[in-house]
């Protein structure tokens, strides 16, 4: 009888965690789309629209997005069959995946031997944790939505102990891949799952179950190695760092992200490698209580344990956006996804099975204070979802965070001009080109800002400054404006017409397909007595349009 009461309240409890969620993250059904990488996943990228426009191969390793993520791309393919760009539909499908992934977090719970009420505040505290609001209110976020609940399907299937189902999570698993490479880690988590859930019958244990998914992880390596393929014939391999780099990027990263976990209230779209942040003092105290907690683990749990278990799976979930891997920033809110939901795992029933005996009295008050903090959890990402509300308000908390990045007023002023307005782009265009005179990135932009003031002066100066820098913004619009110049008009300077077809040539070559217009350009090039430039200009029109110059 009372086990029929506890599956009798289970439903319940679920539908309040379903409440809360939909509260909380509703209005991004609101949200357009933004400039932070939804042009080149879905809005701008051909295989949104043909899937197999680049062939088998390149729905395989996606290259317009930058690693192999064929299942991401076809779920925005299906998107853009069924929507089109109403951005409203595909937000309410992120939101809609993130309510599937707490569904079977709490399931995934309860097979780990949560009661109903520990799996509630478990699926209760990933679900409206501040730092899953950007991979739920931001449609890229996809890829960390999906990929979890095809993991976490992955670990509900191997529960059992049948043939067949090890086989579907095996499927799942590398699905989870396909999705998002970082999950190579979904083979060695449903293991660990696998090999502690509760169940009649239970494999043999971790090496058991591990054996089971070998297919999945050895799939997924295979994805790892040709995407770091990839990435060498992309030109964007990281430089190489020291032991000293790499642990002082475990710590810094780890600093970050523990206290947004503890903390979550100044959250960023981006986080810059900038000295201080995160302070000596943060990382000193988040490796501080990494060690307590592996020491408590040790020592006051033993094998099986709810909260040992969860501890595993943050380990396992935790190690691809530890630092040991090279990016250009620290962290991103989006990678603490699912190391969220195996913390949720853990904190609760260790909160709720190690709570002090002598404290058995005021253990009301602890369950007071945990759902009064998952209720200000809630709020802080009700409050963190306006962030991804446009693409100025994307990259406004950045700017403010990072006044001394380039990079960061650069992210801002695009968010702007994104977002139609054109005036303050263009101020924070100027500001940038005056305070950081040698930043390549927008000068084409800066370009643009002064012409729009009407200082045609300093826009010349900083277009030629570009196109000597390789600029290739401004190298293209250096010999646009050259070959639309009317009849009559004076040439550039003679240097710095070589310098422009020098630094552009590669790209004219694969981006000019006009052969009147490169033409035009070997003779631009002969007027200014620039032979030996002309030659080869006129060589590739013979190579590429089998056309035979007459001088």
């Amino acid at each position: 009888m009372g086990e029929a009461l506890v599956r009798a309240r289970v439903p319940w409890a679920l539908v309040a965690v379903w409440v809360l969620t939909i509260a909380v993250f509703a209005r991004v059904v609101g949200f357009p789309f933004v400039n932070w990488d939804d042009p080149s996943h879905f809005l701008d990228n051909p295989l949104a629209v043909h899937p197999l426009a680049r062939g088998w191969i390149g729905l395989f390793f996606t290259e317009e997005i930058g690693y192999p993520a064929p299942l991401l791309q076809l779920s925005f393919a299906l998107d853009m069959a069924l929507f089109g760009t109403h951005a409203g539909f595909w937000h309410a499908e992120n939101l809609a995946l993130h309510l599937t992934a707490v569904t079977l977090l709490y399931a995934v719970a309860r097979r780990l031997d949560l009661s109903a009420r520990e799996a509630a505040a478990s699926a209760a505290l990933f679900a409206v944790h501040p730092l899953v609001a950007e991979p739920v209110s931001w449609v890229t976020g996809r890829k960390d939505v999906l990929s979890i609940v095809l993991l976490f399907g992955a670990c509900l299937v191997a529960c059992s102990a049948t043939r067949v189902r090890w086989v579907v999570a095996n499927v799942l698993a590398f699905a989870a891949v396909l999705v998002l490479p970082r999950m190579i880690v979904a083979a060695p988590f449903v293991a660990v799952v696998a090999s502690q859930a509760r169940r009649a019958e239970r494999p043999r244990g971790l090496a058991s179950a591990g054996l089971r998914l070998a297919p999945a992880f050895v799939m997924a390596l295979g994805v790892i190695v040709l995407g770091i393929a990839q990435i060498r014939r992309l030109g964007a391999v990281p430089p190489p760092r020291s032991a000293g780099q790499i642990a002082g990027d475990i710590f810094g990263t780890w600093g970050l992200q523990f206290w947004h976990v503890v903390f979550p209230v100044d959250l960023s779209s981006y986080y810059f490698r900038v000295s201080g942040d995160p302070s000596t003092l943060a990382m000193a105290t988040a490796a501080a209580f990494a060690i307590a907690l592996a020491w408590l683990v040790a020592t006051r749990t033993k094998r099986g344990d709810p909260e040992r278990t969860g501890a595993i799976l943050l380990v396992v979930a935790y190690a691809p956006v530890s630092g040991v891997f090279t990016i250009l920033r620290w962290t991103s809110d989006s990678y603490m996804y699912l190391p969220m939901a195996a913390i949720a795992l853990a904190v609760v029933p260790t909160i709720a099975r190690r709570w002090p005996e002598h404290l058995a009295h005021r253990a009301s008050l602890a369950r007071a204070i945990g759902a009064s903090a998952i209720a200000l959890y809630a709020v802080t990402a009700f409050g963190a979802t306006s962030r991804w509300a446009s693409s100025t308000a994307v990259w406004k908390g950045g700017a403010a965070r990072y006044p001394n990045e380039p990079l960061a007023l650069e992210h801002e002023a695009l968010g702007l001009r994104s977002d139609g307005f054109v005036r303050e782009a263009d101020a924070r265009f100027i500001a940038l080109a005056e305070r950081f005179p040698n930043w390549e990135d927008t000068m084409d932009d800066e370009v643009l800002a002064y012409e729009a003031r009407g200082d045609f002066t300093r826009a010349s100066k900083v277009l030629e400054r570009g196109v000597r820098a390789g600029s290739p913004g401004c190298i293209r619009m250096f010999w646009m404006r050259v070959l639309r110049a009317p009849s009559g008009t004076p040439l550039p300077d003679r240097e710095l017409l070589s310098v422009a077809f020098e630094k552009g040539f590669a790209a004219m070559k694969e981006g000019l397909h006009d052969p009147e217009a490169f033409h035009r350009v070997t003779m631009i090039l002969r007027s200014a007595g620039l032979e030996t430039e002309a030659a080869r200009g006129e060589a590739h029109l013979r190579d590429a349009f089998h056309l035979e110059i007459v001088k």
